[in-house]
């Protein structure tokens, strides 16, 4: 079998972002990643060098307590929850490192007015500047005061939300996330 390319680079760069749901998977894919490139390398004859970023980003750990009272909130106003999975991190951020050190929600408010508009897109960029992405934000922006409201009249609430916070660095409590 005899296999022809067009070209013959002298060099060749690649670069791969991984992720995971947790922690654990995430070092798995990359160890993973890393394999393949040594693999791949030695099948092609190549040198491989292989360098990580500065850091890592960490999967969301949402704050149940957080959740809770950001629920509160939305019901309060008579708002309906978002229906993006509760029970998976959905992408990556640097509020998942935020959210390794203090408690932490990141809830997602609905800008499309009911249909499915996957982020990074033109659509999604377009619904944002849409009426009912402004309601939506703006239904966003009345939950999240209400919520930090609570959270202000309430010291007892936030020693709870610091406790669940241990409790998941710990690994006792699990995040299943929320919007």
């Amino acid at each position: 079998m005899t296999a022809f390319s067009s070209f013959s680079p002298e060099r060749a760069q690649a670069y791969f972002y991984v992720r995971g749901e947790n922690d654990i998977e995430l070092s798995d894919a990359v160890r993973r990643v890393k394999e393949c490139a040594r693999g791949a390398a030695k099948a092609t004859g190549c040198r491989l060098k292989m360098e990580e970023g500065p850091y890592t980003l960490s999967a969301m750990r949402v704050n149940p307590v957080l959740a809770g009272a950001y629920r509160r909130s939305l019901s309060a106003l008579g708002l309906k929850e978002s229906g993006a999975p509760v029970n998976r991190n959905r992408g990556s951020s640097d509020i998942g490192n935020v959210s390794r050190a203090v408690p932490t929600l990141q809830p997602n408010m609905p800008i499309s007015g009911g249909e499915r508009v996957e982020i990074h897109t033109r659509a999604f960029e377009e619904a944002t500047r849409s009426r009912s992405g402004i309601d939506g934000m703006m239904e966003g922006i009345r939950a999240l005061a209400l919520t930090g409201h609570e959270l202000f009249s309430s010291p007892a609430l936030v020693r709870e939300a610091w406790k669940a916070f241990q409790s998941q660095k710990r690994g006792r409590l699990k995040s299943k996330g929320f919007y």
